[in-house]
């Protein structure tokens, strides 16, 4: 079993949430301006994940074509990342 840990970095969460790293960096820096560091790499709490990629899923909302075009599209993008087993 691997060891989590309780912050993951900018480029862990993008992986992870599948968004370009200045997508991640950038909302989390509007969401948490005094976040934690270590050296220059900014630390993000593994438990605030969800809100994190909500709030990317808000503020860079991936285009969508007509036909699949609704108001659920950026939830449906976040649930995926929300599961149990990455709250965890």
């Amino acid at each position: 079993m691997a060891h989590e840990t309780e912050f993951i970095l900018i480029g862990q969460a993008a992986r992870i949430l599948k968004r370009p790293d200045h997508q991640v960096r950038r909302t989390a820096d509007q969401l948490w301006p005094n976040a934690p560091r270590s050296g220059r790499f900014r630390l993000i709490p593994r438990a605030e994940l969800c809100s994190l990629a909500a709030a990317i899923a808000a503020r860079f909302p991936e285009s969508h074509s007509s036909t699949k075009a609704n108001s659920n599209a950026a939830a449906s993008d976040v649930a995926p990342v929300c599961s149990p087993d990455l709250r965890t």
